[in-house]
């Protein structure tokens, strides 16, 4: 039944995240620890899955990635590498149910709320290495970058193609330097019968290609926004109630 349960949430967050470019990671890592799995037996199910799909979206993109590539390799992986390392490390103190509430919570107001805020764009752009670094910061304490790389490059750039190929581009390298290192830590703690799944990944990135070119850029951002909020409200209750 385990077995059944992660499968099913592979399939659906795979789905949404070939959509919408991020969810796999945003969803799946608060509903594997609700469930009772330790965070990097999330990471090992849950980042196989992610690189193939960020992959598949990259190689059929044809737009350019953007200026800000050079902030993300120099500010944001160093810092993702450094705290990725630490968090797995000394992941028996970490409460990942209260930091990821939080994220999620944040995160989905903030964005949720960002039209209100006079040249949000310019203020971006002007800080993109501060950014950088902190989504680094929050990718390896949390997994939970993704939220904020949606928030930046949906804002940066009005096209979804090209916010698409921003953030796939980004979390292929942070998912691809995650796994490695949790690879180097945690190997004999880890069990790889999920492996396979990202072949199951193939299959529904190209089924959910033209879901995504229905689907306006509005909608495209706003969808995760609520869907962030609910989940991390949830997360949070279940701790109060635990």
């Amino acid at each position: 039944m385990d077995h059944f349960i992660i499968f099913l949430i592979l399939v659906i967050f795979s789905f949404i995240q070939s959509i919408f470019v991020v969810g796999l990671l945003l969803f799946g890592t608060p509903t594997l620890l609700i469930i009772g799995y330790e965070y990097h037996q999330v990471l090992n199910i849950l980042l196989p899955a992610s690189i193939t799909i960020s992959f598949l979206q990259l190689k059929n993109s044809k737009e350019n990635i953007s200026k800000s590539k050079k902030d993300f390799n120099y500010y944001c992986l160093p810092i993702l590498i450094l705290f990725t390392f630490i968090t797995l490390l000394f992941k028996n103190f970490i409460n990942f149910k209260l930091i990821i509430s939080a994220i999620l919570i944040l995160s989905s107001l903030y964005a949720l709320n960002k039209h209100k805020i006079n040249n949000l764009k310019s203020i971006l752009l002007k800080h993109s290495k501060i950014i950088h670094a902190v989504i680094g910061f929050i990718h390896g304490v949390s997994n939970m970058g993704g939220s904020f790389l949606s928030i930046y490059h949906t804002t940066i750039n009005n096209n979804k193609y090209i916010s698409r190929k921003n953030i796939s581009y980004a979390y292929l390298l942070m998912g691809s330097f995650q796994y490695i290192i949790l690879l180097f830590i945690s190997y004999d703690e880890l069990n790889f019968i999920f492996l396979y799944f990202f072949l199951f990944s193939i299959l529904i990135f190209y089924i959910a290609q033209k879901i995504f070119i229905q689907v306006p850029q509005k909608k495209f951002s706003k969808f995760i926004s609520f869907i962030s909020l609910i989940y991390g409200i949830y997360i949070f209750q279940t701790i109060l109630v635990n």
